[in-house]
């Protein structure tokens, strides 16, 4: 992605969260045996987006890896999910860590093939239930500035908000 994309830092406030109606899809965790089909909607997802680096299959498997050695904040693995074609394989994924003290969501990504049908927004939505479940307070994510998924982002409640200095996640 070109360094001259902004982007902004939301939140969501869990203790107000009321999520939308649940899309029909099957969702799993995503495990460690997953990653070369996660890695592949990764590319398949970004590319000729607005967020697209040009990755290759390499590069995503490298980002998965960079996120569970937490890289980007305490990964939450039971957080990290996917939706499930019924065919088995993945057609859209969320995956969450801890940034700054609050739980964030790293990426979120869903193949062109699907995007449309309400996937991300069922994964995030799940995960902020489960997360409200857990007794957090809020959820967080950063979007560039034109990122279709900003308007996903504020219908199911994040806001604008002031980004926090990093903190050591425990």
């Amino acid at each position: 992605m070109s360094e001259s994309n902004s982007r902004r830092y939301l939140r969501l406030d869990l203790d107000s969260f009321s999520p939308p109606p649940r899309v029909p899809i099957t969702t799993r965790v995503i495990t460690n045996q997953r990653y070369p089909q996660i890695a592949a909607l990764m590319v398949e997802a970004y590319t000729g987006t607005i967020d697209d680096e040009h990755g290759d299959l390499e590069d995503a498997l490298g980002e998965l890896a960079a996120t569970e050695r937490g890289d980007y904040g305490l990964p939450l693995r039971q957080h990290w999910l996917e939706a499930v074609r019924e065919n088995g394989s993945a057609a859209s994924a969320v995956i969450c860590t801890r940034f700054a003290g609050i739980p964030f969501v790293a990426f979120t990504f869903t193949s062109h093939l699907d995007t449309g049908r309400g996937l991300a927004t069922t994964l995030v939505a799940d995960v902020a239930s489960r997360l409200s479940a857990e007794g957090e307070r809020s959820l967080s994510l950063v979007v560039t500035v034109g990122n279709p998924a900003e308007r996903l982002y504020e219908r199911l409640g994040f806001r604008d908000a002031e980004r926090p200095a990093p903190a050591q996640d425990a």
